[in-house]
């Protein structure tokens, strides 16, 4: 719910107070009302309002009714006022919503109009979202703006950083080059990368690096940006230096580090670094408009981010905080050239949802845009278990496959599928649910820390698999997860 109705114990000048606070939908306002007629008397019940933040027409026709009723409204604010007198009129809410372009099946008309609730309400600056049924967009649709400006709409071609959603396409590369057999996800990394055979870490499998098992959570040397970016000193830091902790037992977000990681191998069995393994045998065949390391050409269609509350502090968890701040990453810096540009295939992938709905699609169908990236399979692997227990960083219980989050609490209903997914520091979110050959994306600009991180793809989520005749639990669990 997006509402919490409570009564208050006091009586307020010998009357009943249902105090109402969250964001009111037209669903919970239904609520509302049935929370009012359920009292035993309802005379001179006063509802304080003063916690409402955003109201739409719907929910406006519900609280029009309560008055009639005879209940009494309090901390009503102007807005909201006006959007009552708006609908009473007979007029429509158009001058307070936001434009939403691009396609959708009318079926999920509830998922679009969450969208634009997002958006109008100020959850959201500017956002795409996208769903993918069979390879086949069923969703796809986006809207706001481009920047704090509110200048410049977010266009069908506006890209965005997705952070830790980056992580999901660097697994995809290295399930496609193990498809290929190229690399095998069992064997040793020192195989394909001899130097990384040093200080204990002769056994470490590529499947770790996927996992975050490896113990190679973060660099142990000071690293700047500059470091991070330049890849052959980046990598040759990781292939000198010790696990933090004993390889394969446990996992332990690898924050900046798993792109790093994979890209080694890769690079020394392709000849090609990581991001441009995955532009040439994924993003390039899919069509799809993901990038890890973005043109120049294309910088001018990447949104920066907008922040919207300070930055989490130090936590106490000494190896979480060493990947913090070592070095630290915030919406500032990876909203430069300089990021955008460089290869982070843990945290600086540039696309919108449409991209990460088209090349996760190759995990749920055979074909997608008339490609086969992955063998039956090869889709497969990505549910292959590499750990389960409570991550070392992040402390959070944490379901790990093949570079993607099996179970979280981030997803505690997965409705019996095989779902896999993850998202990316502010709030964006990769998602396949290879039983319902669905996937689900979500990318935007308003960056948020923090449990609210979440809640924008996860009302989006349970509307889509609600739009899909399935029972949702209404109570959406939210943590806070650092990614």
């Amino acid at each position: 719910m997006t509402v919490k109705i409570t009564q208050l114990d006091e009586m307020k000048d010998e009357r009943i107070v249902l105090k109402i606070e969250g964001k009111l939908l037209g669903e919970d306002a239904a609520l509302l009302e049935r929370s009012y007629d359920n009292l035993e008397t309802n005379e001179g019940v006063e509802i304080d309002m003063a916690g409402i933040t955003f109201i739409d027409s719907n929910s406006a026709s519900v609280i029009r009714r309560l008055e009639r009723k005879g209940a009494m409204l309090s901390g009503v604010d102007f807005f909201i006022r006006t959007v009552i007198e708006t609908y009473e009129n007979g007029n429509t809410q158009e001058e307070f919503m936001t434009e939403i372009k691009g396609k959708y099946d009318e079926k999920f008309q509830k998922v679009r109009e969450i969208f634009e609730y997002s958006l109008d309400c100020g959850d959201d600056i500017g956002a795409s979202f996208a769903v993918f049924i069979d390879g086949e967009p069923v969703i796809d649709i986006w809207g706001g703006y481009f920047d704090g400006t509110f200048t410049r709409e977010w266009e069908r071609d506006t890209i965005a950083t997705t952070h830790s959603t980056t992580k999901t396409m660097t697994a995809m590369a290295a399930l496609v080059a193990a498809d290929r057999g190229l690399i095998d996800l069992n064997e040793r990394v020192a195989k394909y990368w001899p130097e990384f055979a040093q200080n204990g870490k002769e056994n470490i499998l590529v499947r770790h690096l996927l996992g975050h098992t490896s113990g190679l959570a973060g660099w142990t040397e000071d690293v700047t940006w500059e470091d991070v970016y330049d890849l052959y000193k980046s990598c040759d830091l990781l292939a000198k230096q010790a696990p933090w902790w004993e390889p394969g037992t446990a996992s332990g977000y690898h924050g900046i580090t798993q792109g790093h990681l994979v890209s080694g191998v890769i690079q020394r069995v392709t000849g090609k670094t990581l991001g441009q393994f995955f532009a040439d045998e994924i993003a390039g065949p899919l069509g799809a408009d993901y990038h890890i390391g973005l043109d120049p050409k294309d910088l001018h269609r990447a949104a920066p981010f907008i922040q919207a509350i300070p930055e989490g502090g130090l936590t106490g968890n000494k190896m979480l905080d060493r990947v913090a701040m070592n070095p630290n990453l915030n919406p500032v810096n990876s909203s430069t050239d300089a990021f955008r540009m460089a290869e982070v295939g843990a945290a600086n992938g540039q696309g919108n949802a449409r991209s990460v709905a088209t090349i996760h699609s190759a995990l749920v169908t055979d074909k997608v845009n008339g490609v086969t990236l992955l063998s039956p399979e090869g889709r497969k692997r990505v549910l292959e278990e590499q750990s389960n227990g409570i991550d070392l960083l992040m402390e959070i219980p944490i379901r790990w496959g093949m570079g993607f989050a099996l179970e979280s609490p981030l997803f505690p209903e997965n409705y019996g599928h095989n779902i896999a997914y993850w998202g990316g520091n502010g709030g964006s979110l990769g998602y396949a649910d290879l039983d319902e050959k669905m996937t689900i994306s979500f990318v935007m600009n308003r960056w948020i820390e923090g449990m609210h991180e979440y809640g924008r793809y996860q009302r989006l989520v349970k509307a889509v698999y609600e739009c899909l005749g399935y029972s949702t639990n209404k109570n959406v669990f939210v943590v806070a997860a650092p990614q």
